[in-house]
This record gives structure tokens, C-alpha cells and sequence, in this order.
């Protein structure tokens, strides 16, 4: 699987159904290459691998960026650093960009104002990515099953 900034619709889907399968504790090992487009924003997904096998960046042993919601707020930890840095986001708008599904890919084109102006606050802050003009939430939020 090649994914490029030539396709960006394409490679940002594919990257937030990284997201979304480490949210339900699956891992998903993939073949391909990344090309044109700035892979630091999704080391905390699985990376693809090339044909011999090694991986594109070292694989995470859990989901290094999270979210968990509660009443009007997201709780965001991440990882990715050396130190844990956790994060509240208490915008109305901020919290449904981050929860809302039709958010978790979206042209920039799709957006209102308000929308836009918070996708952006997020990117800021390293928890939205953008491929071409498609953003990508990047936070894995864990959904259980309930008995």
C-alpha cells in the first residue's frame, strides 16, 4: 500500500482506521510506504512495514496518545514524550472535534469557521494532522465492550 500526499483522502482514512483499530485493542500490521508525507504526527500508530519486514518506526507497545471524555471535557495523555503530558480541552468545539466521528477525517473544505478555527487549535497543540487538505484526528480513544 502506498500512501501519499498525492491521495490525501485516501492516506488520511487509512490513518485514522490505525487510530480507530488501536482504540479496540487491535494491531494491524501493514505493509507499505509513506511518501510526501510528515510521518511524525502518527509514531504512536502502527508503522507499515517494509518488504523484509522492519518496521517504518519502532512499533508502540500501547496506544501513546489517548483520550478519555467525560462530561464536557476531553482528557488527552500523551506519550510520545519522554514525560507524560496531560492535557484538558474543555471547548465546546475542541471536545467535538475530538469526539464527534465526522471529524475524525474531514476536508478542510467541510468545515465552518468555528469548525476549522477548532481543528487548527488541535493541530497547534499536536493532536490533529493534516495531509494535503484532509485532517486526521490522531488521539486513539478506547472503546470496550460491554457485557
Amino acid at each position: 500500500m502506498k500512501l501519499d500526499s498525492k491521495s490525501p483522502e485516501a492516506a488520511a482514512h487509512h490513518l485514522a482506521f490505525l487510530r480507530e483499530a488501536a482504540g479496540v485493542g487491535l494491531r494491524v500490521a501493514w505493509r507499505g510506504q509513506l511518501e510526501g508525507i510528515i510521518t511524525d504526527p502518527f509514531h504512536h500508530l502502527d508503522p507499515p512495514r517494509d518488504q523484509q519486514g522492519s518496521a517504518a518506526w519502532p512499533v508502540p507497545r500501547r496506544p501513546l496518545l489517548t483520550l478519555r471524555r467525560g462530561p464536557g471535557f476531553v482528557l488527552v495523555e500523551d506519550h510520545r514524550q519522554a514525560a507524560t503530558e496531560r492535557t484538558l480541552i474543555e471547548d465546546p468545539d475542541q471536545v467535538r472535534a475530538l469526539t464527534d466521528p465526522q471529524y475524525g477525517c474531514v476536508a478542510d473544505e467541510r468545515l465552518t469557521r468555528d469548525q476549522s478555527a477548532a481543528v487548527r487549535a488541535l493541530a497547534d497543540a499536536g493532536l490533529f494532522a493534516a495531509i494535503g487538505a484532509v485532517w486526521t484526528a490522531l488521539p486513539v480513544r478506547f472503546r470496550y465492550a460491554r457485557a
